[in-house]
């Protein structure tokens, strides 16, 4: 048996005790003695009866709880997690240990999604390392062969290509800066137009220091797949000119973006849905997202909204508003991230 078992046993048995010994001596003395006597004797036995009552309570009712919370504790400290919701029984010493634990679990799953995150990054690099040199030398010679013929636009779309995929795939950092996704979306644009032609456009727009802003840290890949979906859900399926505007504000605190485009637009009913699936937080029970229908249009959104969920808090991500007809406006909040609190980041 153990050590804590009978620690509790043994007091349990010493409370029965001094309840029999209280009420046998106080019906002893009651029956002798003087009024004034019995009435003191009296009091001393109701002080004890109430000492053996409170006895009994802390031994019945709250020493359970303290040996069952400190069991689960042990079970915290030797990594497995506490199931709220389960645990009725335990000592609650303050109306906030309930939502302490809830905290608690959530930054363990958050730990644990990010550990997640980061093994399905590694297997994608090391997949991604099969010689993209092959690919970068073939788009080079391309490239070379077109501007020999005096294809300058061929050369250019190519040239855009091989840095488009340098970035995707060479570029292991976690977070780049705003210069590095500009560039990026510009080689993405690049591309489009070689399809398009002038009928698709690209406007950069910065409300406050343009400097300053650019070198601000943000996730990789956070707006080209916007931008594609924006082209590919909205501009593409519009028989007219069309553009796509990317605006940069900050505060202190955040960084805000916009991508707005004036495409086809998104109905009421699917756009609830979809912001209703990007507000989802990244701890909701895997098998109930995976159950529900997945929508093109959404998947590339909700990417990038969990991905910035999972680094930087619930409290970030994306929102969209929309109005068919007339386009789309993706707002993205980020926390304003200087190079200096990189280390920070999650």
């Amino acid at each position: 048996m153990k050590k804590t078992t009978l620690y509790a046993a043994f007091h349990r048995m010493m409370a029965v005790f001094t309840c029999i010994a209280v009420i046998s001596i106080g019906n002893s003395f009651l029956i002798m003695g003087t009024e004034k006597e019995r009435i003191s004797i009296f009091l001393g036995f109701l002080a004890g009866g109430i000492c053996a009552a409170v006895i009994l309570i802390y031994h019945f009712r709250i020493l359970p709880k303290i040996l069952q919370t400190r069991k689960m504790y042990k079970k915290f400290i030797s990594g497995k997690i506490l199931e709220i919701g389960t645990q009725e029984n335990l000592l609650e010493a303050y109306p906030e240990t309930h939502e302490v634990y809830q905290r608690v679990n959530e930054w363990i799953n958050r730990e644990k999604q990010m550990e997640s995150s980061n093994r399905q990054a590694k297997f994608l690099a090391l997949q991604n390392q099969i010689n993209p040199h092959f690919l970068y030398n073939t788009l080079e010679a391309i490239r070379g062969d077109a501007l020999e013929e005096g294809m300058e636009s061929l050369a250019s779309t190519t040239e855009a290509l091989a840095a488009f995929f340098r970035y995707t795939i060479s570029n292991r950092n976690f977070l780049v800066t705003v210069e590095d996704e500009l560039i990026n979306i510009q080689n993405y644009f690049q591309i489009q137009r070689y399809r398009f032609g002038d009928e698709l456009s690209l406007n950069i727009r910065f409300m406050d220091n343009e400097a300053e802003i650019r070198t601000l840290q943000i996730p990789k890949l956070t707006l080209q797949p916007i931008i594609e979906n924006s082209v590919f859900h909205g501009l593409e399926k519009k028989r007219e000119k069309g553009c796509v505007s990317v605006t940069f504000d900050q505060t202190e605190k955040y960084l805000f973006i916009s991508i707005k485009d004036t495409g086809i637009g998104i109905s009421e009913k699917e756009l609830d849905q979809l912001n209703e699936s990007l507000n989802e937080t990244t701890f909701q029970n895997r098998e109930e997202r995976e159950q529900r229908p997945a929508r093109g249009s959404g998947i590339a959104l909700k990417n990038v909204s969990q991905r910035i969920k999972l680094i930087f808090g619930e409290e970030y991500g994306l929102n969209i508003y929309s109005t068919p007809g007339i386009g789309t406006n993706v707002k993205i909040l980020l926390p304003r991230l200087e190079m200096s609190d990189r280390g920070s980041a999650v």
